[in-house]
């Protein structure tokens, strides 16, 4: 392509778009220029570029376009990488997943970016809300960082890694993309991508929208969920020395949303169970709906000022209106109301009326992240910052759902309201950073950042104590970093890390008396790896030891989370993936951890699988019956090792035993026409159809009686695809 490229640099080597006299490096590729057809770099699954500093493992856009159908999360494309779980209870298509986590940090304890940006998410708990924001069909790649990065590296909780996730760029050339799948759950998905190829008149300007909408009955019973997607994007170069990107996404999703189930009922009901026909049960598909709407726009600019000095800054902003209902203990044991209920201060008499609870949460994200890299002749030099500002309004109340979901109260002078509050989340991260090359293939990289995390409350009742509130928090750390990286030969590098974390305490924080009961998480990170990557082989090898100190861990009683410090915990371990060509087009995949998470009294850290493990075969061949066909095919299994379910006041409860899925993918594209391609796949989950319990939901409403996932049964989807110019 002569008259634009991709770049990938910034503050957080996220995608710009450039003229080719625009040279800002070798930063064309995340993996490397080794990374063709044929090579082990191209077919690996997941793989560590040559270039980390820290334990990395990235999904590049040949697996994702190949192995997976569009209808999938981001989620699920990094479920294969080393020390990843993530549990899917209601399959590939519904987009609920639950109980994510890497080397045992929980969902919450990590970062989630799009293209350089902290995904928005709860206030309460920076909990990220990816799901309804993109879909699968515009990611060009995703990495797992397993650490805390660079002084450069923003976000709430660096420490525990970061999930980066690239949306793809804009085609070279016009296109028309038609795109469907089709298959178990009932599940559809329609979609049209429009590329407007380099525009000359535009300074070799490009774009694309792409128009999705996804429907689906789910794996689970009586859950479904429906979502309308617009993705659009446009790079646009000004000059030989400037790049503008800009994004805008528009979503919107609806569905009955599941809560787990007891095990007395997946047995009786099939693992299949959620929810049910019932309009007197809370476990009534009716009575647990969700309902998101949802936007997300950015506009960065990559400027070389000078020939050594390079600007990146990235406005952007982000919304979340979520309203939903729910039974007040799906699947527990909390019982219906009999008797006396209050509306509006009113008696009522009810027999067998369902209780629930409706509410609403809803937020506004911005922020800004600004960058300037100086070239010296030791290296270089690094200095920028983040400002992230989010208010949110939430409430939510107890509601007789079979009245219509009207609030009601069991004393007259209560109040339904179970909390209704203002809540603001700001953060402020300034850096600097220096990149020391001494000698020609090692590099020092040493820096630090400083935090400052201010939370603010005001409430009109306040979660827990049920009274108003009005508090403010501020949360400050200074963290140094320091990373080793040398470049044995062109194909061979070894890196070591020392760096120190930290995560705000969540919102629960103000749900007390005494808003300092809870102290920040912090950890020091110390890991050290190599990587490799031949034209016939990529591996890597890694070993982790992590302090975690203050860990606060939660325990989820009738749909409240409950916070508390846990005092001291290690977590350390190894991890090892490897990708080998083999004769015939084909290549062997094969990863692997082991993960020890545990307090200090030797309890293990809740959903902290002890093992994990991924294999299988790849095929990937191109002209096999005409000059632009591709046959890709794929056989892969992943393994979970035994892991608790939750770690309340350090003890072990609810085991779950260890759990695998085996999919298979077979993709083939050939010309219909001159420069028409079609794509016809097939995708297959769960191969052999294990099914049984793969982790703990929740704990119903009497605080003993667990709830559980279950895995899916088999599926199957068909995807077609079409590409037009």
């Amino acid at each position: 392509m002569k008259l634009i490229f991709v770049l990938c640099t910034s503050l957080l080597a996220a995608p710009a778009c450039a003229q080719t006299e625009l040279n800002l490096g070798d930063v064309t590729s995340t993996l490397g220029a080794i990374a063709a057809p044929g090579t082990a770099s191209y077919e690996a699954p997941s793989q560590a570029p040559l270039n980390v500093g820290q334990p990395t493992s990235v999904v590049g856009s040949n697996f994702i376009s190949n192995a997976t159908p569009p209808s999938e999360s981001y989620d699920q494309l990094i479920a294969l990488t080393p020390s990843v779980q993530d549990i899917q209870p209601n399959g590939p298509v519904a987009q609920q997943n639950y109980g994510e986590s890497i080397r045992g940090f929980q969902y919450s304890q990590f970062n989630t970016m799009f293209d350089g940006i902290v995904v928005p998410g709860t206030t309460s708990s920076f909990s990220p809300q990816t799901a309804v924001y993109f879909t699968d069909h515009d990611i060009g790649e995703v990495s797992v960082d397993r650490g805390p990065g660079t002084a450069d590296t923003i976000g709430y909780a660096t420490f525990g890694g970061t999930v980066s996730i690239l949306s793809k760029d804009p085609d070279a050339v016009a296109t028309f993309n038609p795109y469907a799948t089709m298959g178990s759950f009932r599940s559809d998905l329609y979609g049209l991508d429009l590329e407007t190829g380099a525009q000359p008149g535009l300074n070799g300007g490009a774009g694309f929208i792409d128009l999705s909408d996804t429907a689906s009955g789910a794996a689970l019973s009586g859950t479904s969920t429906a979502r309308k997607n617009v993705f659009i994007k446009w790079v646009q170069p000004l000059g030989s020395r400037t790049v503008v990107t800009a994004v805008a996404i528009v979503n919107r999703s609806y569905g009955h949303t599941p809560y787990g189930a007891q095990a007395s009922q997946i047995k009786a009901y099939g693992d299949g169970y959620a929810l049910n026909g019932d309009p007197d049960s809370q476990d009534f598909t009716a009575n647990n709906t969700d309902t998101y709407n949802t936007d997300f726009e950015y506009v960065r600019v990559l400027s070389k000022l000078t020939d050594a000095l390079t600007l990146t800054d990235t406005a952007y902003t982000a919304s979340y209106y979520h309203n939903g209902y729910q039974g007040a203990d799906p699947n527990g044991t909390t019982p219906n109301l009999f008797g006396v209920i209050y509306i509006d201060g009113k008696p009522e008499n009810v027999a067998d009326d369902v209780p629930g609870l409706a509410g609403h949460n809803d937020f506004r994200n911005e922020g800004n992240i600004f960058n300037l890299s100086q070239t010296t002749f030791f290296g270089s030099v690094d200095a920028g910052f983040w400002i992230d500002n989010t208010d949110n309004e939430a409430f939510k109340d107890t509601a007789d759902l079979s009245l219509g979901n009207v609030p009601y109260s069991t004393s007259a002078r209560v109040s339904p309201l179970t909390y209704d509050y203002n809540d603001s989340l700001r953060t402020e991260q300034p850096y600097v950073q220096a990149n020391i090359t001494p000698v020609q293939g090692l590099t020092l990289i040493a820096g630090f950042k400083y935090l400052d995390v201010t939370r603010g409350l005001d409430a009109i009742i306040n979660k827990s104590t049920l009274k108003p509130a009005q508090d403010q928090e501020t949360f400050t750390d200074l963290e140094p970093s320091g990373e080793i990286k040398y470049k044995i030969n062109p194909d061979w590098s070894v890196y070591g890390q020392i760096a120190q974390g930290f995560l705000a305490p969540p919102l629960s924080v103000f749900a007390t008396t005494d808003v300092t009961a809870l102290n920040p998480e912090t950890t020091v990170n110390y890991q050290a790896g190599t990587s490799y990557q031949g034209r016939g082989l990529s591996a890597s090898f890694d070993g982790y030891y992590i302090p975690f100190q203050n860990y606060i861990a939660s325990q989820k009683i009738a749909g409240a989370t409950i916070y508390s410090n846990q005092g001291g915990a290690v977590f350390k371990g190894f991890e090892a993936e490897a990708t080998k060509t083999l004769l015939y087009h084909t290549a062997l995949y094969i990863n692997g951890s082991l993960n020890d998470a545990t307090y200090d009294n030797g309890a293990q850290v809740a959903q902290s699988p002890r093992r994990t493990g991924a294999a299988g075969l790849i095929y990937d061949a191109d002209a096999l019956a005409q000059a632009q066909d591709h046959l890709y095919a794929s056989l892969l299994v992943k393994e979970i090792g035994p892991q608790y379910g939750q770690d309340t006041h350090k003890v072990d409860a609810y085991p779950i035993k260890s759990t695998s899925d085996t999919t298979a993918s077979i993709a083939y594209t050939f010309a219909i026409a001159p420069k028409k391609l079609v794509t016809v796949s097939i995708d297959m989950d769960n191969l052999f159809n294990r099914q049984g319990i793969v982790g703990l939901a929740a704990v119903a409403g009497n605080g003993v009686t667990p709830l559980y996932w279950t895995e899916p049964g088999r599926s199957f989807f068909f995807s077609l695809s079409g590409k037009f110019r």
